[in-house]
């Protein structure tokens, strides 16, 4: 390269800072952003609204570039090979609790991202209690055959009845058809004892 063309190039670099500075846009017609803009984003970074209600002429995907390039919007984390060993290896044996805490700078969502991302095999949990015993007795049951409540709703025709656990909706109603499907599908029978 020579010197001429640098020369050219850096004089071409100042003709556009001037024009910048003169008209307040850059050379593609982009607002440039003011120090009170800046301010505003510091301050109010995370909500969204208020700051589309504070920078009327700035779209929100400027707005979280904007953020980024502050240093306010938090970082992507970049996971390196030791991290994911001692991931993979968590995993296999720990609680969430070990998990989080062996993490500490991620939250639970960016750790499940990775996890899912990866493939990473996790020990499987038993499903929590519900405190409606024939429903803890299918799902328990489901559990011990590997089946997820997704394959028990499929298994039993409830559409999402077991995955969505729609025994906590509203009205708190069991649906005893999907249940008694899913005693069957799993291999159970029902018996009335009396006492």
């Amino acid at each position: 390269m020579s010197l001429r063309h640098a020369a050219k190039g850096a004089e071409r670099a100042q003709h556009i800072r001037r024009y910048m500075k003169r008209t307040g846009r850059t050379p593609w017609g982009k607002k440039i952003w003011a120090e009170k803009e800046d301010d505003n984003i510091i301050k109010f970074y995370p909500d969204i609204k208020m700051l589309r209600r504070r920078l009327k002429s700035r779209s929100i995907a400027a707005i979280r570039q904007r953020a980024g390039a502050l240093g306010v919007r938090r970082k992507i984390h970049i996971w390196k090979a030791p991290e994911l060993a001692k991931l993979r290896k968590l995993c296999a044996t720990a609680s969430w609790r070990d998990i989080l805490a062996a993490f500490p700078d991620l939250t639970k969502a960016q750790i499940k991202s990775c996890i899912k991302y990866r493939g990473i095999k996790c020990i499987r949990r038993r499903f929590c209690k519900t405190g409606i015993e024939i429903i803890d007795v299918v799902r328990e049951k489901a559990y011990q055959m590997n089946f997820t409540m997704p394959d028990l709703d499929y298994m039993a025709g409830s559409k999402n009845y077991f995955s969505h656990a729609l025994w906590h909706n509203k009205s708190r109603r069991i649906n005893k058809k999907a249940i008694w499907d899913a005693i069957e599908a799993l291999g159970g029978k029902i018996s009335v004892q009396w006492e």
